[in-house]
């Protein structure tokens, strides 16, 4: 998806190749969005043996992020369910699960960012509130606070003073800019990152997921095919 889908997704309703930008509270993402948007939603499942994995949603249109009434949804098919409170359940949900690809200015590497909705707002208020007239994200470098410890705490915000400072030095940013090139040499479409299973594909990855033992375990640590990197925040902080 191009880097300008900014401007038409809505941010509503491990991957191949790239880690997760790791978010510690109380120190700033320094970064820059290199991609467009990969919309998704997803189900956490836990195995016999205790693995997560997450498995994307087949209900949810990731082209006009829309939900598909009537779809063919395998992980709804095997009747998963969570707890729906008073001690009763429901129908597992699945969990917004956007992303994009950013060059982490620690690292100076291409990583995967979890674009959680308060980030994604984040950066299209910043963008229209703007006197700079940015038509995407790439166009400058992004500040962004992870807060809290406990996973009801957590809170994710794109810091505007800072960005605005990281930013104010025209001259240093487009030098920087040009020295991601090398890096960007090798970036791919986010769906290649993140591709999207088919049905059958789905069921097949569901059935080996459930299906392993503790034997199998270390050697299929990726076979939901939606990837698990970040997993462990994810699981932490679903938000």
């Amino acid at each position: 998806m191009s880097i300008n889908n900014w401007g038409t997704v809505k941010g509503e309703s491990q991957s191949e190749g790239l880690n997760y930008a790791k978010m510690v509270s109380g120190t700033p993402l320094v970064c820059r969005i290199v991609s467009g948007v990969r919309p998704r939603y997803q189900y956490w499942l836990t195995n016999s043996i205790g693995q997560k994995l997450p498995f994307e949603s087949l209900s949810f249109n990731h082209e006009n992020e829309k939900w598909i009434r009537g779809a063919v949804d395998p992980v709804r098919e095997k009747g998963f369910t969570e707890s729906g409170g008073k001690g009763g359940t429901k129908p597992i949900s699945s969990k917004r699960a956007y992303a994009c690809v950013i060059i982490n200015r620690a690292t100076n590497q291409l990583e995967a960012l979890d674009l959680k909705k308060s980030i994604f707002d984040g950066v299209i208020k910043f963008m229209q509130e703007s006197d700079e007239g940015y038509a995407n994200p790439s166009e400058f470098e992004l500040v962004i606070d992870k807060t809290g410890q406990k996973w009801n705490e957590v809170k994710y915000a794109v810091n505007v003073m800072a960005t605005l400072k990281a930013n104010r030095d025209k001259a240093t940013v487009k030098a920087m800019h040009e020295q991601d090139e090398a890096l960007l040499a090798n970036l791919k479409d986010p769906m290649e990152y993140w591709p999207r299973q088919t049905a059958d594909e789905q069921r097949a990855a569901l059935e080996e997921f459930l299906a392993r033992t503790a034997d199998e375990a270390s050697g299929n640590a990726s076979a939901g095919g939606a990837g698990n990197g970040g997993a462990e925040e994810a699981m932490d902080d679903l938000s």
